[in-house]
């Protein structure tokens, strides 16, 4: 869900591949802004998604492009609230996510998100990201007042050896990882 789990990485022996290829780093015409569900374990409790989009925006304009907001699928914002400051990309709230994340990444020149799946699909697609600490994309992340385009190949490394296919999960390779680092850490 996010980094502050143990996902045992340093165990890990073999890389994986999910076809997964880093795009290059480029700058684009917008900032995005990507809320989070407030009922998740990646939301912090002391703070409103409301609290948390009123500074986002106010980072945002620092960067002088357009700036599109986009909800999470599952939590809508207060549309009359935040519509004065961008474009409001509402997807259709169902149990998935029917706007086309990746095409938006595509002319982004920032996302801003706390910490889930836009952060990691911007830096994947080229895209620098602000992100909380808790994000597993903080690794690569830039900050409010620096941009930064980092080598991401260690970071898609590690993502790829924290995500398991069924498949893994089947045959027991997780469990064995995660036996593999109770043991060497814990007992």
């Amino acid at each position: 869900i996010n980094a502050n789990a143990d996902f045992a990485y340093e165990y890990a022996t073999e890389q994986f591949d999910y076809g997964i290829k880093l795009k290059p780093w480029h700058k684009g015409e917008h900032t995005v802004i990507c809320t989070q569900h407030p009922a998740s374990e990646q939301w912090p409790v002391n703070t409103s998604i409301n609290e948390w989009l009123s500074q986002q925006i106010k980072n945002a304009r620092q960067f002088d492009k357009k700036l599109i907001i986009r909800p999470h699928p599952r939590s809508p914002i207060d549309n009359k609230t935040f519509r004065h400051f961008g474009t409001i990309v509402s997807p259709k709230y169902t149990t998935g996510d029917d706007t086309d994340f990746a095409d938006m990444c595509k002319n982004a020149h920032v996302i801003f998100n706390h910490s889930s799946n836009p952060g990691i699909q911007g830096v994947i697609n080229g895209v620098p990201v602000v992100v909380d600490q808790s994000s597993l994309a903080y690794d690569v992340s830039s900050t409010v007042d620096k941009l930064c385009y980092p080598d991401r190949t260690t970071w898609l490394n590690k993502i790829s050896n924290i995500e398991y296919t069924e498949k893994y999960i089947e045959n027991d390779y997780a469990w064995r990882r995660i036996r593999s680092k109770l043991i060497n850490s814990y007992l």
